[in-house]
Formats: C-alpha cells, sequence, structure tokens
C-alpha cells in the first residue's frame, strides 16, 4: 500500500524543484506548451471542416513544426478523411 504522506511530500518537493527550474526553462520552451495547449483546444476529428479544424490546431507551433505545409496538403486532398 502506497504511503499517501510521503507521496504527498514527494510531490510538494517535485513542484517546488519544478517551479524552481520553470523560471530558467520558461523562456526558453513556454512556447512549446502553448503549442500543446492550443493543439488539445482545437483539435475536433470529427469537424465538419478538418483543414480548418487543423489549421487553429497547429496555429501555436511556430517554426518547430512544418504545420502549414500539412494544412496545404489537407487542403488539397480531394479525399475524405
Amino acid at each position: 500500500m502506497i504511503n499517501r504522506q510521503k507521496l504527498n511530500d514527494a510531490l510538494l518537493e517535485y513542484k517546488k524543484y519544478f517551479g524552481n527550474r520553470w523560471d530558467g526553462v520558461n523562456r526558453q520552451e513556454k512556447f512549446k506548451w502553448q503549442a500543446v495547449k492550443c493543439f488539445q483546444d482545437n483539435w475536433d476529428i470529427d469537424a465538419e471542416d478538418f483543414a480548418d479544424m487543423l489549421k487553429r490546431s497547429l496555429d501555436k507551433t511556430g517554426s518547430f513544426l512544418a504545420s502549414a505545409k500539412i494544412v496545404v496538403m489537407i487542403e488539397k486532398c480531394p479525399c475524405p478523411i
């Protein structure tokens, strides 16, 4: 059985460590987390306009993903997805 107090203590220590590390990482990595959040907020596999949904989902990917090319390919694809 898990000792809940030890688990809670470990989680608190991890959060403190992560919080301290996040300040330095945040400036360089924040855009990745924002891109993931944007994707999660906009993704809908059943969207009527798949290309538009995909464009919105990938909107925050910036230069680290060739999202513009992906969207163009989807827009030109005549087949249903």
